[in-house]
């Protein structure tokens, strides 16, 4: 005779984007079980079971905050059209810069900040995702400045790029 197990009575992925906030605002090195506990109102058993370690719930929290937060401005920035394609990339991001829901910064830089003195793989994860953006950014940037040039504007796009540059940098 095999008992069955307790049906989970949570859900897994609201959970998982519960805990990618957690380690957000946190970080790795400072967030807690119990800090996991309160904030997905799951008890730690369970997040073992479902997740694994700490360290486990952090790998799937960075690949869920790639798959939900950066391959949405990946595919922004794939737009045909690329001034409409950095537009809207800089109005989501003033929009979730002003969400006071948001956590700060980017988890994938903050992790490369925090990586360095810990693990090798969160650090070569996150940056991995990081150049796969570069490289949309980078896709972007030549097509809006290629376009530019055809058109006579490159100059003056030019000095609008210094003063947003500018304006981003005192941002938060």
């Amino acid at each position: 005779f095999r008992s069955m197990g307790r049906t989970r009575s949570f859900d897994v992925d609201h959970t998982l984007d519960q805990l990618v906030t957690v380690f957000w605002r946190k970080g790795f090195e400072a967030v807690s079980i119990d800090d996991l506990e309160q904030a997905t109102g799951v008890f730690r058993a369970s997040l073992y079971k479902a997740y694994g370690s700490k360290h486990s719930m952090f790998m799937l929290a960075l690949e869920r905050y790639w798959q939900k937060v950066m391959r949405e401005r990946q595919e922004m920035l794939s737009d045909t059209d690329p001034r409409r394609a950095v537009t809207r990339m800089f109005e989501h991001l003033v929009k979730r810069l002003a969400d006071p829901q948001t956590p700060r910064g980017c988890l994938l830089t903050n992790t490369c900040v925090e990586a360095p003195y810990g693990d090798e793989a969160v650090c070569t994860k996150a940056a991995a995702y990081l150049s796969e953006l570069e490289t949309a950014l980078q896709q972007a940037r030549h097509a809006q400045t290629t376009a530019l040039d055809e058109a006579g504007l490159l100059q003056a796009a030019q000095q609008h790029t210094a003063t947003a540059t500018a304006t981003l940098a005192h941002a938060r």
